[in-house]
């Protein structure tokens, strides 16, 4: 299952008089991610995702610079790579007190040049066409050409 859409969280704080923190705009995305957390691998859902990190709901409590190694499949319907990444938790919460799921922010280890460049397909294929609920969206037509198109 997927869904997310291209936002402007950035410009509506800015212009709310915010400062951001953050280094890369965030894609709002709703699939599964495969985690390897140090003590179990867990699926786990995506929330949204960046250049730099990502954010993503864990069944259990995970500690504050936990390293992860991040598997993103490309949804159904889609030809975006698959990406596997390394990350450390940056911040974990509960998504409401006394629940056992937590929210995990995730900062990507530097170096993964290979993984950013995978990054910007999955921006190029869903930043701007795919809305909360929709389903898979419809990924823009490659350059490259798909499977069965003339070369």
């Amino acid at each position: 299952m997927f869904s997310g859409r291209k936002q402007d969280p950035l410009g509506e704080w800015l212009r709310a008089g915010g400062t951001e923190h953050r280094r890369f705009p965030r894609l709002p995305l709703k699939t599964l991610a495969r985690v390897r957390f140090q003590r179990a691998t867990s699926h786990c859902r995506l929330r949204d995702l960046s250049l730099g990190g990502l954010s993503l709901i864990a069944p259990f409590p995970v500690r504050v610079g936990e390293a992860l190694a991040i598997e993103l499949d490309a949804p159904d319907g889609t030809t975006v790579p698959r990406v596997g990444l390394e990350g450390a938790v940056v911040s974990s919460a509960p998504r409401a007190p006394g629940e056992a799921e937590h929210v995990v922010h995730v900062r990507f280890q530097p170096g993964q040049d290979w993984a950013r460049r995978a990054l910007l397909a999955w921006f190029e294929a869903f930043g701007e066409e795919a809305e909360y609920g929709a389903g898979p969206p419809k990924p823009r037509a490659s350059r490259r050409g798909g499977p069965g198109e003339a070369r």
